[in-house]
């Protein structure tokens, strides 16, 4: 009993394990038994187990916080999916997003191990993909393991887009689904998760179309009192008050010039009579003066 504890395996009916020990003999009674000193589980337990170990160990790491998950965009214009490009599930979510929200432009990648899965990835974020759908139709479990891949789930969560990943494989949860940014049941709902409805669409541009016309409707309100204000203003109600200033400033500069004219022509006058009394003293002088001259150069020319 000690050795089935320390095990960790807890046994169900129809489970396969694997088990070591040794065959004894009791001849008396003809009877064999097993000595079991070991018990692993076999098959698809044994890979739920390692799942399970994987998941423990990145839900202590934080990958699975949904603090860190990010928000899937309201309305992606660009949607990428990584998934195998056979099968019903491409078809499922490339018809949804089609029905749902047409305007959007969708970039696919096929995938289908866990490498080719990171590898699409790469691809979507290098070609600009606003959110990024990863998923696979059903299946065997085995056939699922791909999504319990841990450098997979590594790349998931690191990813800075938005991933939804449809696993069409219920009721299991894998480890994709635990560090992805939603969980979707199936392809076709992961592509549901991304897309508004047509319904949701008119809601939004109702909506939209109320605030639009509410807010013209308050700055044409706006406008008018304004408008209001102005007319009411005195200087627009009657406009010689809008030009009483100028007119005023008119009246002064025409009174100062018209005391500035006549001192000024009383200065220029008295200037001018100054003037006439100086050259009515110097003209005479100054033409006795060019008259001797001149006969002093007639007496010269004229022989004696």
């Amino acid at each position: 009993m000690g050795r089935y504890k320390a095990s960790g395996v807890d046994l169900a009916v129809g489970q396969l394990v694997e088990l070591t020990g040794r065959f004894t003999l009791y001849a008396a009674k003809g009877r064999m038994n097993f000595d079991v000193f070991s018990i692993e589980l076999a098959g698809e337990g044994r890979l739920r187990a390692q799942v399970a170990a994987l998941a423990r160990k990145l839900e202590a790491e934080g990958l699975m916080d949904p603090a860190r998950k990010l928000p899937i965009p309201q309305f992606p214009l660009t949607i990428g999916i990584v998934t195998s490009p056979r099968g019903d599930a491409v078809h499922d979510m490339l018809r949804t997003l089609r029905n749902r929200f047409p305007v959007a432009r969708v970039i696919l990648a096929g995938a289908q191990a866990a490498a080719s899965i990171v590898e699409g990835m790469r691809c979507m974020y290098r070609a600009g993909v606003e959110v990024m759908l990863v998923g696979r139709g059903g299946g065997s479990y085995e056939d699922m393991m791909p999504f319990n891949d841990e450098a997979l789930a590594r790349a998931i969560a690191a990813c800075p887009i938005p991933v939804v990943t449809g696993i069409g494989h219920e009721p299991d949860t894998f480890i994709a689904d635990m560090v992805a940014d939603r969980r979707a049941s199936t392809p076709t709902y992961a592509a549901m998760a991304v897309t508004p409805t047509r319904e949701s669409l008119a809601e939004l541009f109702c909506a939209h179309a109320r605030s639009l016309s509410m807010s013209a409707g308050r700055a044409v309100e706006r406008a008018a009192a304004e408008v209001r204000r102005c007319v009411e203003r005195p200087v627009l109600r009657d406009p010689n008050l809008l030009l009483a200033a100028p007119m005023q400033g008119v009246d002064l500069a025409s009174e100062r010039l018209f005391r500035a004219i006549p001192a000024n022509l009383e200065r220029d006058r008295a200037t001018l009579d100054r003037q006439r009394e100086r050259l009515s003293r110097l003209l005479p002088e100054g033409v006795a003066r060019e008259r001797a001259a001149l006969e002093r150069c007639r007496e010269r020319l004229l022989p004696a």
